[in-house]
């Protein structure tokens, strides 16, 4: 079953332009203008998964989102898209208190902005990727396990294609709740190191039956100790002041030596 998503999808019209504030929902209607529904795999596919590496900056926005969502006056339109933002702003970031139109990269930049990221509101589409990178706080995924699935979705990450954008409103399947976060890179990691390439699982031994203690995240390096070769190989890590062990599959980790 998919996660719950939130994201500006349409005027009462169906088009781009419409009455200020959600329409649809006002008649207690379904599929609102700014609604929450399930996750999916937007037109050709989704270009970007972006995720705040702080876990606050990650509720805030869900929780904002979900309060957009809410809002019987917040609705959809291109021409009036900042009006909700300016509202909020207005009444100290307020996002219960706001109305007017949104779209959809005007409404998750907005989020982004009033809980605190360094990120400007009313950024469109084509623009938020840069934005977004250059905060500085946010981890960009463009690897299958993050595009083509909700499994690896964590509650107020962001996915993004040119055309359309939503936020994440709970945790994926493959997110485990409790585990220790790994996705800040060591780049005094000398080699050898296994430098990770995709989401990958890191395990007390070498094969998927072993219990997960880590997922390792793109760009993350772990002191390199040795390989498994009994059965299919896995390397031995350094994790946390043990030795741990992480999938050599080609597609999610390499072997650096020099």
């Amino acid at each position: 079953m998919s996660v719950k998503i939130g994201h500006a999808v349409h005027s009462e019209t169906g088009g781009r332009e419409g009455q200020s504030g959600d329409q649809i929902q006002q008649q207690g209607k379904r599929n609102e203008e700014v609604q929450i529904s399930s996750w999916y795999v937007s037109g050709d596919g989704w270009g970007w998964y972006i995720e705040a590496k702080d876990p606050a900056l990650l509720e805030r926005m869900a929780v904002l989102m979900e309060q957009a969502c809410a809002n019987p006056n917040i609705g959809y339109s291109r021409t009036y898209r900042q009006r909700w933002y300016t509202t909020a702003k207005a009444n100290g970031g307020d996002v219960t208190k706001a109305n007017g139109d949104c779209d959809c990269s005007s409404l998750v930049s907005g989020i982004a902005n009033l809980s605190g990221a360094n990120v400007k509101a009313g950024l469109s589409t084509a623009t938020m990727l840069a934005a977004f990178k250059k905060s500085g706080q946010f981890d960009i995924y463009t690897d299958a396990a993050h595009l083509t699935t909700d499994k690896l979705a964590k509650r107020g990450g962001i996915y993004l294609r040119v055309g359309h954008t939503l936020m994440v409103l709970e945790n994926g399947s493959g997110v485990a709740a409790n585990l220790p976060s790994t996705t800040t890179p060591t780049p005094d990691v000398k080699p050898p190191y296994v430098l990770v390439k995709g989401s990958v699982n890191i395990r007390t031994g070498s094969g998927t039956n072993f219990e997960k203690i880590g997922q390792a995240a793109n760009g993350d390096k772990y002191p390199y100790q040795g390989t498994d070769s009994a059965g299919e190989k896995w390397y031995m890590i350094e994790y946390q002041d043990m030795t741990a062990f992480i999938s050599s599959k080609p597609k999610y980790t390499k072997l650096v030596e020099s």
